[in-house]
């Protein structure tokens, strides 16, 4: 997850963001992450001036084995045009207090909505 950058053009709502979330074992080699006890993936995404675009919007588990999960654009998540930053939020079951995690867990993944071509 570190520096991943996601663009688009604005008004587009494909493609999804898809991530998987991995882990290294102790040779070094990365699998992804089991989200089995996973009971739900959110999605949030921020502005150039902290100002909430998305907040807390439901995500899809794609592959629950291999941790992948994505965020398919709705109409209006990418009107307008800037840098953002956004964050997928792990909420999981079974423990003894509700537990979730926030990836990445430094800064966000930061997303490019460009501009769409002006015509002259």
């Amino acid at each position: 997850m570190n520096n991943q950058i996601f663009r688009i053009k604005k008004d587009d709502t494909f493609p999804p963001l898809k991530i998987q979330i991995k882990e290294k074992d102790y040779l070094g080699s990365e699998t992804g992450i089991n989200l089995s006890a996973l009971t739900s993936v959110t999605f949030s995404m921020v502005g150039s001036c902290d100002e909430n675009k998305i907040y807390n919007e439901n995500a899809t588990i794609v592959c629950r084995e291999d941790g992948v999960v994505q965020y398919d654009w709705s109409v209006g998540d990418t009107d307008t045009a800037d840098t953002f930053y956004g964050e997928f939020k792990f909420y999981f079951s079974g423990y003894s207090k509700p537990t979730q995690f926030s990836v990445p867990s430094f800064n966000g993944i930061k997303i490019d909505v460009f501009d769409n071509l002006k015509n002259v």
